[in-house]
């Protein structure tokens, strides 16, 4: 049994031995056939055999695999077991039936291990291997060599990512990082008097509005329920769109409006990090450190107060930039932030401070 599968195109082959490599240095065992197969083995049965019995299928989508019935096939038989991670090498759509499925941008990836798309790759694999090992009981060091895989992706998943020394989160109750804004009158329809919404409580801290919003009572935010793109008391008319993180903030940085309200913006990242939940009764503090541990859901976000959160294509972008070509998100796979390509596609959901 191999740990990865990796389903690529022939032609690509040189280009993915970095690829090979930086994922062989984490101990994780990697099934491809140029170096799998060894002469006189049946190789359709042998790599039946070990994709039927990998962990994990990283598929790598490119200008020609695209087009390859193998790989195709690969990738439908790790989607049908809930075990498929695609990248892509080059700047092509996936194939029909395979873009509901974010694909990680390797397209500028530089071959390192430690660049931010390589981490975030890891950190899905991880989930995928890992979800069961026992977290580190401390944050790693700030800076640190490659360690074996399950050091270095239990810090991946469980300190805000490598970059844990970015993510110290914001304190739900009147964190001063946190962007503060003056309240925006609610908005009387034309003619009318305000009419009263009835409310619910849904959890501890979470009101539902019933208009599509949702207030934070530990950190006086309001959330829209949805992601941008959905709608719908339960968020289930259109889907949940995708944007570069440019057109995102072009869009939505300020000013928006929604139920009444013209204040909605993008979230700070310590703000989306305060959406981050653990199903398994694993405190948000310490998920911010630790992860979510093992055996929980994914998305890892109230879906009872956030309904139809995608469990695929789990990246939220907040209003942080990085540099010039990064700008800082948060994964609800485990709850990290790090920071992304500004050129992949990633969600919204917006925010407002509140009354």
């Amino acid at each position: 049994m191999h740990d990865i599968f990796l389903s690529y195109s022939s032609q690509d082959r040189e280009r993915l031995q970095p690829l090979f490599q930086a994922l062989a240095q984490q101990s994780w065992s990697v099934f491809w056939d140029h170096q799998s197969i060894h002469t006189g083995e049946n190789w359709h049965r042998k790599i039946d055999q070990a994709i039927r019995e990998s962990r994990c299928v990283v598929v790598v989508w490119s200008k020609g695999s695209v087009d390859s019935e193998w790989v195709l096939e690969e990738a439908s038989n790790g989607k049908s077991r809930n075990v498929l991670l695609p990248i892509k090498i080059d700047d092509i759509e996936p194939p029909f039936g395979f873009a509901m499925r974010q694909a990680g941008n390797f397209t500028r990836w530089n071959g390192k291990s430690d660049s931010p798309v390589f981490i975030e790759l890891a950190a899905q694999i991880y989930g995928l291997l890992g979800r069961g090992s026992q977290p580190l009981s401390s944050p790693p060091p700030k800076k640190f060599p490659w360690l074996p895989s399950l050091f270095l992706f239990a810090a991946v998943l469980g300190c805000g990512g490598y970059y844990w020394k970015y993510s110290v989160g914001a304190s739900l109750a009147g964190d001063s990082s946190m962007q503060q804004g003056k309240p925006v009158k609610k908005e009387s329809l034309a003619g009318q008097a305000p009419t009263a919404i009835p409310q619910t409580v849904a959890s501890s801290h979470y009101i539902i509005h019933n208009d599509g919003t949702v207030t934070d009572t530990k950190s006086g935010l309001m959330w829209k329920q949805c992601i941008e793109g959905q709608s719908g008391v339960d968020c289930s008319t259109g889907e949940a769109a995708k944007y570069k993180w440019d057109d995102a903030m072009s869009e939505f940085e300020s000013g928006v409006s929604f139920a009444d309200y013209s204040d909605w913006r993008m979230p700070t990242k310590d703000e989306l990090r305060t959406l981050v939940y653990c199903s398994n009764g694993i405190p948000q503090s310490t998920a911010w450190y630790k992860t979510c541990g093992h055996n929980y859901q994914i998305p890892t976000i109230d879906l009872q107060v956030f309904p139809n959160t995608p469990a695929f294509g789990l990246l939220h972008w907040s209003s942080k930039a990085k540099d010039a070509s990064y700008a800082w998100g948060v994964n609800f796979y485990d709850g990290n932030d790090l920071w992304f390509d500004r050129y992949d596609g990633n969600h919204v959901r917006l925010v407002r401070s509140g009354q």
